[in-house]
């Protein structure tokens, strides 16, 4: 009696949808977490909410302008937001930047804009409360890779 099977085709098979769900799940977290800190940022000019970035192995420090283009300005309702939130282009950008994402190394969040420091720390000088953004992003991280990867399950 002989057991015959191509092993080694069934598992670079299940090798490649793993790798494939991994890739799917960094993808998920990355841009999750860009539309969150980009919905949670408050907003004056709009610019600190449209400088976030995601990016691999390299830091992305670019922002956007330092004036938003009304016409570049649009506004969108997030699921559970009380309130209208102007988003530019942030989130194709993003949906852009995640793209190209994959499983392995390192990722970034960035917000490269001169002040986002004191935005998310707060300012004693100015009486402004911290916004507490990152801190908000390490509490739902595990959360955010949980359900992305549910939906990239093998």
């Amino acid at each position: 009696m002989v057991l015959r099977t191509n092993l080694d085709t069934k598992i670079a098979q299940f090798v490649a949808k793993t790798e494939a769900a991994l890739d799917t799940t960094v993808r998920t977290t990355m841009l999750d977490l860009g539309f969150t800190a980009a919905a949670i940022s408050p907003v004056l000019t709009g610019r600190f909410r449209a400088s976030w970035r995601i990016s691999q192995n390299t830091e992305d420090t670019s922002t956007a302008p330092e004036v938003l283009q009304k016409s570049a300005v649009r506004t969108a309702r997030r699921a559970g937001a009380s309130r209208e939130i102007p988003l530019g282009g942030t989130f194709g950008r993003l949906k852009e930047q995640a793209f190209e994402m994959r499983a392995g190394g390192i990722h970034y969040l960035t917000n490269s804009v001169p002040y986002a420091e004191k935005i998310n720390d707060g300012d004693p000088k100015t009486g402004r409360e911290p916004a507490l953004i990152v801190e908000q992003l390490r509490l739902l991280f595990n959360s955010v890779v949980a359900r992305s990867a549910s939906k990239a399950a093998v």
